[in-house]
C-alpha cells in the first residue's frame, strides 16, 4: 500500500526499492525472508505462473502470517504483541524479528533514528514539514512515531491531489476521502480524456533526498462504487 512505499523510502531499502519498481509481490517475498523458501526469489516473483503458483502454496504465511506481521514490526511492534498478532511464542518472534533486521538493516537503522529523534527533540517530522510532538514515555511513544511519518505523508499526499483535482480538473468531484484513495465522479462521456488527466495530476513528488513519487490507480465503474474493477 501507499503507507509502504514512505516506509522503503525513510529505511532506504535497497531490496525493496528495485522489487516496488519491478512490480513484486512484496507479501510472497517477505515469505520467502521471513521462512527462508529458497523457490521464492525475485527473479522468479516476475514469472506470473510462478506467482499464481506461489500464492496457492504459501496462502497461510503471505495471508496470515506475512502480511499482518511485516506492517506491524515495521512499525515498531514489540515481541508480546506481534507474537499476540499472529498466534506465535515470543521466542518464535523474536528469532523472525531478528531474521527480518539482519534482511532489511535500513528499517532496524529507521527505528534507531526515529527514537534518537524523540528522546533528543520530543517530535516527529515528515517530508513534507509537518512535526507530531509527543510527552508521553520514549518506549511508549515509538511504534505511534513509527507509524504517524508514513500514514501523515499518505495523507497530506491523497490532500494534494484533491486540491490539484479541484483546482485544475473541475469535472471531477470528489465525494470521499479515506486515508490512501478518493472516491468521486465525473462526466462518463469524457472517460477517454479525464482518466489520463486524472493519472497524471496524481502525481505529487514527496520531496525524500531521492524524490518520492507513488504510483496510482483508478478504478471505475457505470453502476456503483461497489462494482468498480
Amino acid at each position: 500500500n501507499a503507507d509502504f512505499y514512505t516506509v522503503v523510502w525513510e529505511s532506504d531499502d535497497e531490496m525493496f526499492r528495485v522489487a516496488l519498481d519491478k512490480g513484486l509481490d512484496m507479501h510472497l517475498l517477505n515469505v520467502g525472508t521471513l521462512f527462508e523458501v529458497k523457490e521464492i526469489t525475485m527473479e522468479r516473483l516476475m514469472d506470473p505462473e510462478f506467482v499464481k503458483y506461489a500464492k496457492k502454496r504459501y496462502e497461510r504465511q503471505r495471508n496470515k502470517f506475512a502480511k499482518p506481521w511485516c506492517h506491524g514490526t515495521n512499525f515498531g511492534g514489540g515481541d508480546r504483541t506481534m507474537a499476540a498478532t499472529c498466534g506465535i511464542t515470543v521466542r518464535e518472534n523474536e528469532r523472525f524479528r531478528l531474521k527480518w533486521f539482519r534482511d532489511h538493516p535500513g528499517i532496524a537503522e529507521w527505528h534507531k533514528r526515529t527514537e534518537h529523534q524523540l528522546k533528543t527533540h520530543r517530535y516527529v517530522e515528515n517530508k513534507f514539514g509537518y512535526r507530531y510532538y509527543f510527552f508521553d514515555r520514549i518506549e511508549a511513544a515509538l511504534p505511534e512515531a513509527l507509524a504517524w511519518v508514513p500514514q501523515s505523508t499518505v495523507g497530506i499526499l491523497i490532500n494534494k491531489i484533491w486540491q490539484r483535482f479541484y483546482d485544475e480538473l473541475p469535472e471531477v468531484q470528489v465525494l470521499l476521502q479515506v486515508h490512501d484513495s478518493l472516491a468521486g465522479q465525473f462526466p462518463t462521456h469524457r472517460e477517454a480524456t479525464l482518466l489520463p488527466k486524472m493519472q497524471e495530476t496524481s502525481r505529487i513528488v514527496i520531496p525524500y533526498e531521492d524524490p518520492l513519487i507513488i504510483p496510482t490507480g483508478i478504478k471505475t465503474s457505470r453502476e456503483s462504487w461497489g462494482d468498480c474493477v
